[in-house]
Parts: C-alpha cells; structure tokens; sequence
C-alpha cells in the first residue's frame, strides 16, 4: 500500500512513471513542445523537463524495454539500430529475463513502469522485513527496516536503471543465506541458488558483485557466530568437553559450507544464458582495462546529504542519496547500545561502505584492489551502507519496544538524538551555507509547498539549502519528542511504534516522492514528425544527429529504437573494442562519466564534420545527417539539404556508401592501427579495395578498372540479411555491418567463413554469377549459455523434487511413531516414578 501509494501519480490513468518529458528539448520535437513542459533557454540551461537527471533512464532503458516487448516471445540477440549493429542480450542492461522486466512486455508499457517501480520498492522492503524477522527483531523493528531500505533515497534514486533489478533482491539473498546457514539442504540452498539467478538476470554485473560479496560476508558472519551451531559455538563446546577442535570444526563446517558454495555455482550456472554471451562481449570490449571505475568517489562534502538530501542542488543524486531519514539515524545510534555481535558487524560494514564511498584512505584504496570489487564504481556501495543503517534502525525501535531502556541508556539515547538533530545547523552556520534572510521563503516552501526556485535562479543556491534545513530541523525535531516521549514513559510501546513508523514514512516520502516523476502520457509520447518520417523512409540507410555545443542531442542515441531508425551512434556499454576505437579517432573524443574521463562512448557528433569523419561515416552507409533547426549547416562539401522541414533539417551525403558492396581486390595491413589509419586515409576507396589483416583467396593486389558487380540487400531483419549479387568474376561481398563473433554466412546454401574487413566490417567471398548470400547471428556464446542454463536448472529440479519427496515419506513415518509411542504409553522401565 505505502509503494502503491508513493508513485501512485505515476499509476493514474494517462499518466506515466517516467521524466520522457525530456525529449521535448531535443530536435526534432523542441518546436512543437507542448504548453507546460518546462524549456531549455540560456537562462536555464539546466531545464531538461521534470528530471534532468533521467535522462539515461528516457534514451536508454525505456527504449530497452520497449523494444525487448516488440521482440517477445522471441529472444533478440542482436540490435542492429545503434553502432553498427550490437549484442542486445549480452549487454547485460537490456535485462531481458529479469523478473522486473516482465510487466512492460504484459501492460501497457506507459502504465507498466510505475507497475515496475512498485515491484522494486515491495521486493526490497519485504526482503528486509523477512531478514530482520530472521534475524529475531519484532514486527515494528522489522516493518521499519524494511521501510528504511525500500524508500531509503538510494534505492528509489535508481528505481528506472538496471542497479534496481538487483539491488532488492540482496536481503532476499542474505535472508536466504540465514536459512541455509541454520539448516543446510536442498530447499534452502535451492533457494538461495535462484535467487544467484535472479540477480544476475537483473543486468548489472556491478551490483551483482556487491550482491555476492555481501551474500559471502553475510555467509561468513553466521557461520562464525553460530547461527545453527556455527563455528565459534562449536569451538567452545569442544574446548568445554576436551576434545579436539579440528574434529569438532570438521563435523559443523563442511555441509553449511558445501551446501553455500553449491547455491551460488548452481545460481551462477542458471543465469549462463546471459553470463556466457556478456563474457564473450566483455572480452571483445576494452571495459575491463579502459574505464577506471575503481577509481570513482564520491566527494566526501556530500555525506552531509545523509542528513539534508537536497541541501546540493548540483549534485548528481544518484550519487549522493545517502539520506534514510532522521530517525533511523537516531534509531541505529540506539541500537548500539546493545552491542551484539550481528549489530556490530553490520554497523562496521555500513561504515566502511560509507567511507569507500566517500574515498576515504586507506579503505578507498583497499576497496580498489579488492578483485571484483576493482571493477566497479565504488561508490555505489551506498546500497550496502543503506541495508546496514536499515537493519540497525529497526534494531534501535525493537529495543525501544520490547523494553523500557535504563535511565543511563535513556540518557545516552537522547544526548545522541539531540547531537544528531542539531549537527546540521551547527554545521550550516559553521560554514555560512544559507542566510537567515531566506527564512520566511524557506518556510513557504518546506511547510507550505510552494514552488522552489530554478536552477541558475537569483538566490536559488541559499534559498534551497536553507529550505533543505527547514525540513530537516522539522522532521529531526518530530524525532526527537517522539524519542523523548518513549524514554521518559509518556509513550507505551504500541503508540510509539505506530508513530515513528508513520514519521519514518512521511520523512521519506518528502524526501524521495516525485524524484521519479509523473507525467501524462501525451507528455511522454513523442511523435513522428516530419524529419522522422523522412528518415524512415531511406530503407536500409543510416544517419547521425549532430550535435550543437550548447543544447541537447538531436534525436539522442537508442530513442531511435522507438522509430525503427537505424542511428550510427549509440550508448550501450560495454562497446566493442574497435567500434570504440573508430569513433574516438573520427568522430568525437572522449565523452566523460561520472566523475571521471573514460574512453569514448559513440553518443554524440558535433557539428564540426571533418573530412575524416565524413570518410569513417560514409564507410558505414550514414546517408543522412539530422541538425536541429536555426543552427549552420555543416562546412562539408557533398551535403545537400534532403528535409527542411519546421521541426529539424536533413542533410543528404553524396558520398555514402551503400549497405553491401562488391570489391575485387585487396591491401594487407597486419597492424590493426595500420588499418584503422588506412580506412579514414584520403586515399582510400572502399568500393576498389578492401582493408585486411590476413589475405584472402582471390583477391588481387591491384584494384581492377571496374568492380566486380553489384549487390542488394533482399531482407533485412535483426539477426538475419540476405544479399542477392552478381558478380561478374570472383570477389568480395562487403556488409557494412560490425564484425562479431557469432555471425554466419552462407553463399548460395553453402556455409563460408566471415571475414573482418575494413578494419570491423563484415566481407565473404563470393564467385562470379548471381549468388544468394545470408547472414544470420547464431551465437555459440548464446547456445552453450542456455545448454548450460537447461543442465542447471534440471539438476536444480531433480534435486527439489527428490527432497520434496523424502520429506513427505519422513511425515508418516514420524505420524505412525507418535501415535504408537502415545497408544503404548509410557515404557515403566524408564518413566521417572510419579510423585505422591
């Protein structure tokens, strides 16, 4: 009720759980942008509809979706609209098998997000609730960990990227754990091994590791403790009976231990079906050795987000949603005082995941080397300190439920409370963050919703921070009579509960409600306008949008999966190594991401066409060049205005090359450099010659005075082109497509073998006469992960079934044994006599 209820704007009839809104600044939509979308202009340039910071979440995810919905029941494996044509399922981030995916392929698909959203936010709540039941805390301790970590600011923060696939299922994986840890078999390790899967199927191999760490350490904190007689329990009772601790160790360690390590091979075998074609993918990037992801922090200034979530308003919240309210802040410092060794254990791994966050040395450092964890952004561990302060706040309410708390501890309780509610005003005054004369327009907008100012506003910097405090002085003050109440007895147990859960909700509701905005549908749908249909209408030719240097992407990259246009450019991590490479020699440099340069992404082309990049783009067929309206046109010669419409204008290039081609002859350059140079060389002639690394049979030296032939493409679908050619002498048949292991070919029926040509194309060799070519992508990445996939899921189910079955044999039996043992009465021999 309370998810339903915290995007239930989005859940409305005609309205949607997006910020799609955005589009509306971007040509060939920001002409006829409707009334009320808010517009981009120098003075606000930081305007980019109801949230700018979703905007991956609008050009890259939906999209995903949308087109994974298109596809259903089939499986699309390849995506030829963006870069030349990319692994759809390997790229992880399409998240075709996630359970949270499932929704946008049934319901309507604006409706289904704020659906999606909802699941995220049950899961992860109920998941906490059950680990902390587990973990012995009453209903309100668990309800409010469960509150704290479901619409904690992180989790909601990234409800629309693939992180949230995952991050909700890391309790259910530490819930699992506990279960297996007490009673180690086939059920619970069964369960922990689906959910392995599950995540995986999420589609975010970062998280995933932080998901498996935590699982492991989990693992290994119970294990140690001695939940279901552990280790340390084990020890003890050994050193108190005499004998010897390595027997003792070897009788309790191993099948908890067995029955963990088998969970996560059969949850990792599970996911294969993805896991093997991403490894495939990931080796033919330059991912793991280009991007320095263990290398990002978060500055350590933002952790005073953890008490004021908006007091940065250039902040990037993804990053920076540290806030869980401000009685669990209070909550989690109460729980302490019992210190136990689970509490103490989550409260150190919150803190040090904090500290990393905030690259702090030398856990930063540490944290960097750590294999598995030095690939990725580690500051996304916020997820893991959110689950530790979740899990101790629940703790903190148990305890102030369950029993009345000394006087001394009391004291501590509220000396503690008080120093958490007043810290950042003292910190706010300290460093001369705001100014009092903003008070009365503080207070209008804190209290009374008024309007907040915008970005780039007069006083907006002061005036937001200073409302930020307001709210937090509000709420922290609420807090802190509620906590005074209870420890001086004012409050019983049930009252205090019920309200601290209620201001608990409120707090995070004002903190994370309409962070994932609600727009209406016609507000999100953006329609095929003109240029659109134009582009629409070139067939099996590519374009680009260029890109002014002081406004958005015409057309961003990945929204043309909505059109059914096929875009050169793309955003779709990991990129292939050489595909990446040609773009940040040609077309445009390095592109930043948080907060550090990485190698390029193929996201944008500025207006400033080289004849280089003209080159490279007519190699790959971009027939068309996509300019918002009022900007020059491209100093190129070659381009003529094709579309001239009111919403954009479309430049036709002369010299793109098209689809397929025949080429008669050859130039070896065994230096991948070599051929990458050779190919946006002014001397080049793709139509006279291709670029190889090895030779190829057939092929001359020399170009030849006429080419070969010709070439059309018959039927272009995602994962099959067929070619009809007719050569007039033996040659090679040249698609200009992007070379990747998986794709076959076949000339006239008979399979041949794909060559790399031009550097990343993909050539074969063809005999003189009319021949039928066809590529189709068949992947052994793709075959072998869903054979493995099938074997794992066939063991997993033999072996449930066989322990279903022997559990319910074991019943009767036992049934028969109490009512025989109950008919016969107690044996005389061994009864203890009765007393008189």
């Amino acid at each position: 009720m309370l998810a339903a209820l915290f995007f239930a704007p989005g859940l409305l009839p005609g309205h949607t759980t997006s910020a799609a809104d955005y589009l509306w600044n971007a040509a060939p939509w920001n002409t006829v942008r409707p009334a009320g979308i808010p517009q981009l202009t120098k003075s606000n340039p930081d305007v980019f509809g109801s949230n700018s910071q979703m905007v991956d979440a609008v050009t890259v995810f939906e999209p995903f979706l949308r087109y994974t919905r298109s596809q259903v029941p089939h499986i699309p494996l390849w995506d030829p609209y963006i870069m030349g044509g990319m692994p759809y399922l390997a790229d992880m981030q399409s998240a075709i098998f996630s359970p949270f995916s499932l929704p946008a392929y049934v319901l309507p698909f604006w409706w289904s997000l704020g659906v999606i959203a909802v699941m995220k936010v049950v899961v992860a709540a109920t998941g906490t609730y059950l680990l902390a039941r587990a973990l012995k805390m009453g209903q309100a301790g668990a309800f409010m960990a469960g509150l704290v970590f479901g619409f904690g600011l992180f989790l909601v923060a990234w409800i629309p990227w693939p992180l949230d696939n995952v991050f909700p299922l890391i309790p259910w994986m530490l819930y699992a754990t506990e279960r297996l840890v007490r009673r180690p078999g086939v059920l619970p390790a069964s369960g922990l091994a689906a959910l392995v899967a599950l995540q995986y199927f999420g589609g975010h191999p970062e998280s995933s590791v932080y998901a498996l760490f935590a699982a492991v350490g989990y693992f290994v904190l119970r294990l140690l403790q001695g939940a279901g007689g552990g280790v340390l329990s084990t020890v003890a009772e050994a050193r108190r009976r005499g004998t010897s601790r390595v027997a003792a160790l070897a009788g309790c360690v191993p099948r908890p231990v067995v029955a963990f390590v088998c969970a996560l091979a059969v949850g990792t075998a599970l996911a294969a079906v993805v896991l093997v074609p991403f490894l495939e993918l990931l080796h033919n990037s330059s991912d793991l050795t280009t991007r320095p992801r263990s290398g990002v922090h978060v500055q350590a200034r933002y952790v005073f987000a953890a008490f004021l979530p908006s007091y940065f308003p250039d902040s990037f919240v993804i990053e920076t949603a540290f806030y869980a309210g401000a009685l669990p802040l209070m909550l989690a410092f109460a729980a302490l005082l019992r210190p136990r060794v689970e509490r103490v254990a989550f409260a150190v791994v919150g803190a040090v995941s904090l500290l990393v966050v905030l690259g702090i040395q030398p856990l930063f450092a540490l944290a960097g080397h750590t294999p598995g964890l030095d690939q990725t952004y580690l500051s996304r561990l916020t997820i893991i300190y959110l689950l530790c302060l979740a899990l101790l706040a629940g703790w903190g309410l148990d305890d102030l439920v369950r029993r009345r708390p000394s006087r001394r501890a009391g004291v501590t309780i509220g000396a503690v409370a008080v120093v958490v509610a007043l810290l950042p005003l003292a910190v706010v005054a300290g460093t001369r963050g705001t100014s009092v004369r903003y008070l009365h327009r503080a207070i209008d907008i804190a209290w009374f919703f008024a309007r907040a100012p915008l970005p780039h506003a007069a006083h907006m910097v002061p005036v937001v921070r200073l409302t930020a405090l307001v709210v937090w002085l509000t709420v922290a003050g609420f807090a802190l009579a509620l906590l005074l109440l209870r420890l001086t007895r004012v409050l019983p147990a049930r009252v205090f509960a019920l309200l601290a859960i209620a201001l608990v909700v409120g707090d995070l509701f004002q903190a994370g409600m309409g962070y994932n905005p609600a727009v209406t549908q016609s507000n999100a749908t953006q329609p095929v306008t003109g240029a659109i249909s134009y582009l629409q209408h070139q067939g099996t030719a590519r374009y680009v949008g260029v890109t002014p240097f002081n406004t958005t992407v015409p057309l961003p990259p990945d929204v043309n999966l909505r059109y059914g246009l096929t875009d050169l450019r793309g955003y779709d991590l990991p990129v292939i190594t050489r595909f990446a490479d040609l773009w940040a020699r040609y077309v445009a440099p390095a592109t930043p991401l948080l907060p550090e340069d990485t190698p390029t992404v193929p996201l944008t082309v500025v207006n400033t066409l080289l004849p280089s990049t003209m080159r490279v783009l007519s190699l790959y067929g971009v027939r068309d060049i996509l300019e918002q309206k009022h900007e020059p046109p491209p100093n190129v010669p070659g381009l003529t205005v094709a579309y001239d419409g009111p919403d954009a204008t479309v430049y036709a290039n002369a010299a793109a090359l098209p689809r397929t081609w025949l080429v008669g002859a050859q130039e070896v350059l065994p230096s991948p450099d070599a051929q990458l140079a050779r190919i946006g060389a002014p001397g080049f002639h793709p139509r006279q010659a291709v670029v190889t690394g090895t030779r190829l049979a057939g092929l001359a030296s020399v170009p030849p005075a006429a080419p070969p032939g010709t070439a059309r493409i018959t039927a272009d679908a995602a994962e099959r082109v067929a070619i009809t050619a007719h050569a007039t002498r033996p040659g090679e048949l040249v698609l200009s497509d992007t070379w990747y292991p998986g794709w076959q070919v076949t000339v006239n029926g008979r399979p041949e073998a794909v060559a790399e040509v031009d550097y990343l194309l993909r050539g074969v060799a063809v005999p003189a006469g009319t021949d039928h070519i066809v590529f189709t992508y068949d992947p052994q990445s793709f075959r072998h992960g869903w054979e493995l996939s099938l074997a794992a899921g066939v063991v997993l189910g033999v072996a449930v079934a066989g322990s279903l079955v022997v559990r319910r044999r074991r019943r009767p039996a036992r049934g028969r044994h109490v009512r025989a043992t109950q008919d016969a009465g107690p044996d005389p021999a061994t009864s203890p006599p009765s007393p008189r």
